[in-house]
């Protein structure tokens, strides 16, 4: 489970942390800026992990039949998650920068937890 765990999210996650760093320090723009961009890249990840589980046979048996309905589930919340930080950097501005970039970054790596959570459930029965 560990190897399916840090081969599904570790990698994916650890991409988006250097390409992160690396738009900082090789651009013009700010760090908060950054963070904001990174936390709805995590949203983007996280559905790219999910078809990565629910295209795990082993995954989709142990879910039985309602592998299908979950996953359409999960993707949805996922896409909400997005669209929550989208909203909070594009629509609402009287939060400020750093209160935004925090929505940002918690609704990324709340859609790279649903994931993770449930690779840990499934592979831990």
């Amino acid at each position: 489970m560990a190897l399916l765990l840090s081969a599904s999210v570790g990698i994916p996650v650890l991409a988006l942390i250097v390409f992160g760093v690396l738009e900082w320090a090789l651009g013009q723009k700010d760090i908060f800026d950054v963070l904001q961009r990174a936390g709805l890249d995590l949203c983007h990840v996280s559905i790219g992990i999910l078809g990565g589980i629910f295209l795990n046979q082993q995954l989709e048996i142990q879910m039985g039949r309602a592998a299908a309905i979950i996953a359409v589930v999960v993707v949805l919340l996922e896409l909400a998650l997005a669209a929550l930080g989208l909203g909070f950097r594009n629509r609402v501005q009287t939060l400020g920068t750093q209160t935004t970039t925090y929505l940002c970054v918690f609704m990324g790596v709340l859609a790279v937890a649903i994931p993770s959570g449930i690779l840990v459930w499934l592979g831990g029965s």
